[in-house]
């Protein structure tokens, strides 16, 4: 076994691992493995039974909010693996900050990655949050779906449908997007496939 930016190698248990625990509630399940060395080799510890339960008081602890996650212990090899499961309230603290995994190593989030964590958190997409810009206007999208789809007014009502209007009245980010000019400093367009690792253009 070797460490990977799922996976870290712990000989003994201390609390840097809940650096890497809120990581891998914040970005990506993941996995430590206790009683294995950095280069891989299994070495044991000496009480598998209380260090998972310290382990457990740790989690309990120190992070918030709690991921869920799983301890198993390996007898034979006096060996426990905490699982981590990624979780929808990000950013999952531990002791006030939230963590990444970064190849084999945990580091802190910094500021841009923070806010993004908590805007996962929120369940609230970049382009469903209010556009910056209140003066925005749209000649060549009411243009184009009058074209593609019949659409001869961009009422309020179409643009609550589309996703581009708040109920308060603010534009969202999409719709700055799809606006005549904005301020964003630049836009790419990518179509998917099946998932978002298939990109078609």
């Amino acid at each position: 076994m070797r460490e990977n930016n799922k996976t870290e190698c712990k000989a003994s248990v201390s609390d840097s691992f809940l650096r890497t625990a809120s990581a891998c509630a914040s970005y990506q399940t993941g996995q430590i493995l206790f009683g294995v060395a950095d280069d891989g080799r299994t070495i044991g510890l000496d009480n598998p039974e209380k260090s998972a339960l310290k382990m457990e008081q740790s989690i309990n602890d120190a992070l918030e909010p709690v991921p869920t996650y799983e301890l198993q212990l390996d007898a034979q090899l006096c060996t426990v693996t905490l699982t981590v499961h990624k979780g929808p309230d990000t950013p999952h603290l531990s002791r006030g900050k939230a963590y990444k995994r970064v190849d084999t190593s945990t580091r802190p989030a910094d500021r841009l990655e923070l806010s993004r964590l908590c805007i996962a958190g929120q369940h609230v997409h970049f382009d469903a949050l209010p556009a910056a810009d209140r003066q925005l206007t749209f000649k060549v999208l009411t243009r184009e779906l009058k074209d593609a789809v019949g659409i001869e007014k961009l009422s309020a009502d179409v643009m609550r449908s589309l996703g581009l209007l708040l109920p308060s009245g603010q534009y969202t980010n999409a719709a700055a997007i799809l606006a005549d000019s904005n301020d964003f400093p630049g836009i790419r367009w990518v179509r998917f496939g099946e998932n978002v690792n298939d990109i078609r253009e």
